[in-house]
């Protein structure tokens, strides 16, 4: 009885091909392009990766994800410019806090011992003088308190925002317009304080200025807050805006505090 004997693969080499045509126990190597550039790696899933832009821009932000920024206003506030708008606002707060102290009415005690504003008085108001009644006084400590609890806000975020080295120039203007929004927030809220709480035939006497004062610098310190509050509550008397397409909501975006 005759056994077949095993074929001779002794002669081959560990990379040579042998009878069916592959290396053995290797498998045949991809071809790498030519130049010796490495082949891209395919996405899992076999998908076709996303072309980039022409030029290397940045792609446009997906529908529901973060909004787009530009670049403007992204550089830091340098050192010269921090103390300019430190001496300004402080400079500025001192000035604001001088007309309300010239501005503040006179008041007279009753037999009943109670308060109340004179009609009319004369105030000398930055080298201004003239005759002001009591209702305008109210509405002028009002403004200028308003726009001081601006500037109280404009100071401490400038502060909080240099001491953590994070401030930019983004912000900038909305320091510089924070005490004109709070003496207008505080205008609104004095009319409305005036239009609610005031009969018909009350006046201007009938009010305290301590009053009026500290809702102004309330409503000037917390902008927001107040304006939020305006909304909520005119909200429900008039029809709802519809927002525009470039809207910031206040979940997405962060601000100044």
């Amino acid at each position: 009885m005759s056994t077949r004997q095993p074929d001779d693969v002794s002669g081959l080499t560990d990379g040579e091909p042998a009878a069916g045509g592959s290396p053995a126990g290797r498998s045949t190597p991809p071809t790498p392009p030519p130049g010796g550039a490495t082949p891209p790696t395919p996405p899992p899933g076999g998908a076709t990766p996303p072309t980039p832009p022409p030029g290397g821009a940045t792609p446009p932000t997906p529908p529901g994800g973060q909004p787009e920024r530009t670049q403007m206003g992204a550089a830091f506030v340098g050192r010269f410019w921090i103390v300019v708008l430190a001496v300004a606002f402080l400079a500025a707060a001192v000035l604001d806090l001088i007309c309300v102290l010239q501005l503040w009415p006179a008041t007279s005690s009753s037999k009943s011992g109670s308060s109340a504003i004179a009609a009319s008085a004369v105030h000398s108001v930055l080298g201004i003088r003239g005759s002001i009644s009591a209702d305008v006084n109210l509405l002028l400590i009002a403004v200028f308190v308003g726009a001081l609890g601006g500037l109280l806000h404009s100071l401490r975020s400038l502060s909080s925002y240099v001491g953590e080295r994070q401030l930019r120039w983004s912000w900038v203007l909305f320091y510089l317009l924070l005490p004109a929004v709070g003496a207008m927030l505080s205008l609104i809220f004095y009319l409305l304080v005036r239009g609610g709480l005031i009969s018909p035939e009350g006046s201007g006497t009938d009010l305290n200025p301590y009053g009026i004062a500290a809702i102004s610098a309330l409503v000037g310190l917390f902008t927001g807050q107040a304006a939020e509050m305006l909304k909520s509550v005119f909200s429900t008397l008039f029809a709802k805006a519809k927002s525009g397409t470039d809207t910031l909501s206040s979940e997405s975006g962060t601000g100044a505090q």
